[in-house]
């Protein structure tokens, strides 16, 4: 068997250039692990609060031709392992979106880069609600996403689980 290196790209913005083309494309890929979305930018320029890689929107009109909702997604690109330091720098975006920009009305994150440490606290962003972390891998025929998502601490006590049911039954009870 021959060994094959793991082909990565030189920098981020080279991430960025591919995965942007293939939002702008609609590339199953990419637009099948993301949320919907219409409209795809990228380097959005939010103040003090940084520059988002990419961000794509998606929005309802009504019959009258009002706005009625619209909805963002902040997508932080790494060329390294995801870190908890990528979700806030996400949630600092996120932030902004929604404190700044009247016209969105929610906003998701999505996290890619090459590796989660699955032991890290990183895992539980899912638990967020709004956050999908995914994985890329590159070999000769291109790029692959994989959406993480399931990580739990292991060996997790019943007798302490047993504990605060109990705990949780009693103090509901006496309200």
């Amino acid at each position: 068997v021959l060994f094959m290196p793991r082909i990565s790209f030189q920098t981020e913005k080279d991430l960025e250039d591919l995965v942007f083309k293939m939002l702008s494309n609609c590339d199953e890929r990419i637009s099948s692990i993301v949320p919907p979305y219409k409209h795809v930018t990228r380097q959005m320029n939010m103040d003090s609060y940084g520059i988002a890689d990419i961000v794509t929107f998606s929005g309802c009109v009504n019959a009258d031709g009002d706005i009625e909702f619209v909805a963002a997604t902040v997508i932080e690109l790494k060329n390294t392992e995801i870190t908890k330091e990528a979700l806030f720098q996400a949630l600092r975006y996120k932030t902004f979106l929604l404190k700044h920009v009247n016209l969105i009305d929610e906003v998701s994150i999505v996290l890619i880069g090459t590796s989660i440490n699955k032991s890290s606290e990183i895992v539980f962003a899912e638990n967020l609600g709004d956050v999908t972390l995914i994985t890329f891998d590159m070999d000769e025929n291109g790029i692959k996403f994989k959406h993480e998502h399931g990580y739990e601490r292991v060996n997790v006590s019943e007798k302490i689980i047993d504990s605060i049911d109990m705990q949780l039954r009693e103090l509901i009870k006496n309200v």
